[in-house]
């Protein structure tokens, strides 16, 4: 059986049930860590798409596969598993775990001297901030992000992960400069009030 049709099979499985544990699927499937820790990225990425970005599968899903990828070391399959949970957390939103998150992957991208990762961790500290309504902060993060980018960078497989961050910085850098200028001009009728967070 090829990996794809695990995948398949165990999202079936998921859909019928609704939830399934990961021990049961390392035995259904006969899996070791390595393939346990695959099969989870792919389910939590399956579940993103069918079920929503801040639905609490995917949280679990990318919360189990973390856990995962933690025993084992660091692994490349790290990056898009704090991706897919930091996508949950924003879509919540629990702002203050995403920033967390975006704090992890800032770090992981200076120890591995890694541009690619550096342009991630700075659109989703950007992004984090201006929901947070810290807009000059926010300014600088997407700037910097925009600083590392390079369109070659289109081609990593980490930015198959949905939009492009390198876009993406280019877009919210202009919307928060609109913000900080209308800002500005108009102190009394521009407000930011930062997005509701659910962290406790």
């Amino acid at each position: 059986m090829t990996f794809e049709e695990v995948v398949d099979q165990a999202s079936a499985m998921l859909q019928r049930r609704g939830r399934v544990t990961y021990r049961l699927l390392k035995r259904q499937f006969n899996l070791d860590d390595e393939a346990l820790e695959d099969l989870k990225l792919a389910l939590g990425a399956a579940l993103l798409m069918t079920k929503g970005q801040g639905a609490p599968e995917v949280e679990h899903a990318y919360t189990q596969a973390r856990a995962l990828c933690q025993q084992v070391g660091e692994t490349p399959e790290l990056v898009p598993v704090l991706v897919g949970l930091w996508r949950s957390y924003v879509m919540r939103p629990q702002l203050h775990t995403a920033r967390e998150l975006d704090e992890t992957l800032l770090c992981l991208a200076q120890r591995a001297d890694d541009p690619v990762l550096a342009v991630i961790a700075h659109y989703a500290l950007g992004l984090v901030r201006f929901l947070l309504g810290a807009l000059p902060v926010a300014r600088q993060d997407l700037e910097d992000g925009i600083a590392r980018y390079m369109p070659e960078q289109r081609r990593a497989p980490v930015f198959r992960m949905g939009v492009d961050p390198g876009v993406s910085c280019r877009a919210f850098a202009g919307v928060t400069l609109t913000m900080i200028v209308a800002r500005a001009l108009w102190p009394r009728r521009v407000t930011v009030r930062p997005t509701a967070s659910h962290h406790p």
